[in-house]
């Protein structure tokens, strides 16, 4: 029983079941806030314990007791705080190169928010579970909260954040990116490049599609998502008819900034940039081995009964 994996996540309030299966900062929080209890009682027992020891022998040694395990309590908060940072701050394979004094430090693009492990996603929540709630408007669609965060953790994979483009009103758009992991923390520390060797249906530029879901069957690459702000500048939207005036050229970087493809069914538009200087900022979802050898990919698997 010591060495159940199932125990400790019952005892340490990280356990998931069928009613109950919370996120790591929802993890994180309820831990510190009862850990800060237990230590706001374990400091009145040390005080009380020291005043009596001058009428009890062993008011001495439960006070030193005390202070040992208000020690414990702070370590394990330091532990859970580490987690909750390889969740949130979470960093992948040749992200971070360590200088001559041992500590990790890495420039990235000044447009790179965060990188986020892939079970964050909103494609791991689940209605009716206490913790683990979908956002209120996964169904109906039209969320009011447009920020990257809360798109990518809520939004990316069930509705599209944006209606469908309206040309002259939607200044800024949201769009989503896919490509291998060397290839996302390439992006993160440089910035994206332009997709210029053919075939380029929409022509020269940067892709990006409404949704993770509509990067399916597009994107040439898999392991890593990037969600982004996008300036759409002057734009051109086109049908199926008109792709042979774009494709696998940028003649229109001339008098265009951004290429829309409507296409008949809504949910499968693309578009394409010229200049990666629209993109004004975007986080990095990843799911690359580091993920796996942490067992982050795990995290939400139930833990009930003899399941870990």
């Amino acid at each position: 029983m010591c060495k159940s994996k199932s125990v400790h996540r019952f005892v340490s309030l990280t356990w998931n079941c069928p009613c109950y299966e919370p996120r790591p900062q929802l993890r994180f929080y309820v831990r510190f806030g009862l850990l800060s209890f237990c230590i706001f009682f374990r400091i009145i027992a040390i005080i009380l314990y020291a005043t009596v020891s001058s009428y009890s022998i062993y008011g001495n040694y439960m006070a030193v007791l005390c202070t040992v395990s208000l020690c414990c309590i702070i370590l394990t908060m330091l532990i859970d705080y580490y987690q909750y940072r390889a969740w949130w701050y979470y960093g992948p394979d040749g992200a971070y190169k360590k200088c001559r004094c041992c500590c990790f430090k890495q420039h990235f693009h000044p447009s790179h928010q965060r990188f986020l492990p892939i079970p964050l996603l909103g494609a791991h929540r689940q209605a009716g579970k206490l913790g683990n709630r979908p956002c209120q408007y996964t169904t109906s669609g039209n969320c009011p909260n447009l920020s990257l965060r809360h798109v990518v953790i809520f939004h990316a994979f069930d509705f599209k954040p944006h209606r469908r483009y309206q040309l002259d009103v939607d200044e800024i758009y949201i769009g989503f990116h896919r490509t291998t992991p060397e290839g996302a923390v390439g992006i993160a520390k440089e910035g994206f490049r332009i997709s210029d060797k053919p075939p380029q249906m929409l022509g020269y530029g940067v892709y990006f599609a409404r949704s993770f879901a509509d990067t399916e069957g597009k994107a040439r690459y898999t392991g890593s998502y990037i969600c982004a702000k996008i300036r759409m500048g002057k734009v051109r939207i086109i049908t199926f008819d008109e792709i042979h005036q774009v494709k696998n050229t940028k003649s229109w970087w001339d008098s265009y900034d951004t290429i829309y493809y409507a296409q008949r069914e809504e949910n499968r538009d693309e578009f394409c940039i010229k200049d990666p200087a629209q993109i004004l900022k975007w986080i990095i979802i990843m799911d690359d081995d580091r993920l796996h050898r942490y067992g982050l990919d795990r995290e939400f698997d139930k833990t009930c009964c003899h399941c870990i």
